[in-house]
């Protein structure tokens, strides 16, 4: 694989299930614009995958010079998103110098505790502790109400007049209204 070349996997989960799509850009880099124009399709000949242009933007988990970087779309409340949590710590584990991990935000409209907690994990993550909220919510995934957000937020060690000021706010419903465009726009 050539340095300049980088293999996009986008894990989007929607509707109880979850679709794969690949893709290889040409120089990347995390601080792209998230415009519309960045999820313009890419189709190589022949091969019959149908490719977009996923920003690396996101909470990222890895190396900066990771050959291969997975852009997952998930929702906190989302059994089935769950289930991908396993796969990509092992992921993580096997190829920790060559693999980096963006989460996007993408409540689906039948989950009503979702929006609440993805804000939950924008607030963690300007406190620099998403990471570390994403697997308190996903462990917990029966109990994200305020009070139990509020609960994690304590645990992992936030401050707490930061955390409920951002939710209080809605602070993070932008950064997550943008992640479900994006996800609308390359059909997650």
């Amino acid at each position: 694989m050539n340095k300049g070349t980088v293999i996009l996997l986008s894990v989007g989960i929607a509707g109880g299930a979850f679709a794969l799509g690949t893709m290889t850009t040409s120089g990347s880099k995390s601080g792209e614009s998230s415009a519309v124009t960045a999820a313009a399709k890419a189709p190589e000949a022949g091969d019959g995958v149908e490719r977009f242009r996923v920003p690396l933007e996101g909470t990222g988990k890895g190396p900066a010079t990771a050959k291969v970087n997975i852009v997952a779309f998930s929702d906190f409340q989302c059994p089935f998103c769950s289930r991908v949590v396993p796969t990509l710590e092992k992921i993580e584990k096997e190829y920790p110098n060559d693999v980096r991990v963006f989460f996007r935000h993408n409540p689906l409209p039948f989950h009503p505790k979702a929006p609440l907690a993805a804000e939950a994990a924008v607030a963690a993550d300007q406190q620099g502790k998403f990471w570390q909220m994403h697997d308190k919510m996903f462990a917990n995934q029966q109990n994200i109400e305020r009070a139990d957000l509020e609960k994690y937020a304590g645990e992992i060690g936030l401050d707490m007049g930061k955390f409920k000021a951002a939710l209080d706010s809605g602070a993070g419903k932008s950064r997550v209204a943008q992640d479900v465009a994006l996800a609308g726009q390359i059909g997650v």
